[in-house]
């Protein structure tokens, strides 16, 4: 896997690097091995709102706190629910090969198999400061500290390729959100 660990100036020049990755993977004919799978690094300079594919931001979002305060609404790509974004929420993108990854054309499969993989890694780096703070996969695809839900992430599928991409916040002001 390749590791591409760049932050682009804008969040919306950061969520259409998400979205051609995928695009222009999905486009080479599958015998050619186009390119390695990749994992893409990245954080925001500044808060923003991103809608999930279908939400529909009348329920999702406060509208008048987000024009008062300049927080840029946006559309990604990949379904689930809006976020909010910004400093202190490392941002994670994944291009993952369902040809070399058959089994996670079913999306059970695919939600399971990263999530565990990023619970995992998330453990292993709380572990590493012996601190005792268990972090548990709660639905679909939220990482949680007990009931506090921390990341949270969402997917695109194409014919070929998958885009699953996500948040961690590490030390986002959580006034931010609630607003």
């Amino acid at each position: 896997m390749y590791l591409l660990a760049q932050t682009l100036p804008t969040a919306e020049e950061n969520l259409a690097m998400d979205e051609a990755l995928v695009e222009v993977a999905d486009r080479q004919p599958d015998e050619e091995g186009w390119a390695d799978e990749v994992l893409r690094l990245w954080e925001l300079k500044s808060p923003c709102v991103v809608l999930g594919r279908a939400s529909k931001w009348s329920e999702e979002v406060r509208m008048e706190e987000c024009l008062r305060d300049a927080v840029p609404i946006l559309r990604r790509v990949s379904g689930g629910a809006s976020i909010v974004a910004g400093p202190g929420c490392l941002m994670y993108s994944v291009l993952l090969s369902y040809q070399r990854r058959p089994a996670w054309r079913s999306l059970d499969v695919a939600h399971r198999q990263v999530m565990e993989r990023i619970r995992d890694a998330v453990q292993a780096t709380i572990d590493s400061f012996r601190i005792e703070l268990p972090i548990a996969i709660r639905g679909t695809c939220d990482l949680t500290v007990g009931d506090r839900k921390f990341s949270g992430n969402a997917l695109r599928c194409k014919r070929n390729w998958m885009l699953y991409h996500g948040t961690i916040m590490y030390s986002m002001p959580l006034d931010a959100v609630a607003r």
